[in-house]
């Protein structure tokens, strides 16, 4: 009669861990869930590691877990989970999530035009989403037109703009308390100011007398540069004898015939900013 001894050893059944954690997104709720098979229900859930700041893990079921909670800060985090069943045997799994920049809107969503020569209502801008505070910027490729200005301390664009008329891109940027950028291009739309002819109306004449009226335009605005203007018959019929000078604004001759005339003097200066104005011209006949 013989014996043998003999070790029988029991290993542990491999545990595996499945699911795929997503990216997520700064102060925006995160869920995933995570399943343990393989061994023996229930399990228990460990992480060795760090998760993204804000985000726990804990048992759902016998065999899942919930990675969860809301992520407060832009990071990427690697990290191991590991699943023990009632037998200690474990299983685990490595994973990476990378926690993103929240969308960051800025308003308004459009700017209002603007007029040459005159100060512009001030805009402040504001910014929905991210972390406050901001830090204002003009990106640089993208000047503000002449005379216009920003302050990046209260993101408020003001002025009296002095550049020509036309429609300017302006790209505003930001960055979030987090280093989470944005930005924004607008078109800034500069505009013509009004233009005002003087004398209103226009004096009488004689057959036979000698006729001069100068017309003047002006821009309204302050600091308005000295302007070079193009004056032009717009309708109706200069009375016979009359003409405009295009260059000077100036009305004369000497009528030769009595009667009213109705016309239109426009006036435009190099930029396209147009003045129009209507008068009235009574030529009389001469006194004998």
């Amino acid at each position: 009669f013989t014996t043998k001894g003999y070790t029988l050893v029991l290993n542990c059944p491999p545990v595996v861990i499945t699911g795929a954690p997503p990216d997520g997104i700064q102060d925006q709720p995160y869920t995933t869930t995570l399943t343990a098979s393989g061994g023996t229900a229930p399990y228990t859930w460990s992480v060795i590691g760090s998760l993204p700041t804000g985000l726990t893990i804990t048992q759902m079921t016998a065999n899942t877990a919930r990675i969860s909670g809301t992520p407060t800060v832009v990071q990427s985090s690697t990290f191991m989970v590991v699943a023990t069943d009632t037998n200690l045997c474990t299983g685990s799994q490595g994973y990476t999530i990378a926690i993103g920049c929240p969308p960051i809107t800025i308003s308004p969503a459009a700017l209002a035009d603007v007029t040459q020569y005159t100060a512009m209502t001030p805009v402040v801008f504001t910014a929905t989403g991210g972390r406050a505070p901001y830090v204002w910027s003009i990106d640089s490729a993208t000047p503000l037109p002449a005379g216009l200005s920003f302050n990046s301390s209260t993101a408020t664009l003001s002025g009296t703009p002095t550049a020509s008329v036309g429609s300017y891109p302006v790209t505003l940027n930001l960055v979030d308390a987090s280093g989470c950028p944005a930005s924004k291009t607008y078109a800034l739309g500069l505009v013509c100011p009004p233009v005002t002819i003087t004398p209103a109306t226009l004096p009488s004449g004689s057959v036979g007398s000698a006729y001069n009226q100068s017309l003047t335009a002006t821009l309204a605005g302050s600091s308005v540069p000295a302007q070079t203007w193009v004056w032009t018959l717009d309708s109706g019929t200069m009375p016979a004898g009359l003409s405009l000078g295009s260059a000077t604004g100036v009305i004369s001759g000497t009528p030769t015939v009595p009667g009213t005339s109705n016309i239109v003097v426009p006036v435009t200066n190099v930029e396209g900013c147009l003045g129009p104005q209507a008068y009235t011209t009574a030529i009389s006949s001469p006194t004998i």
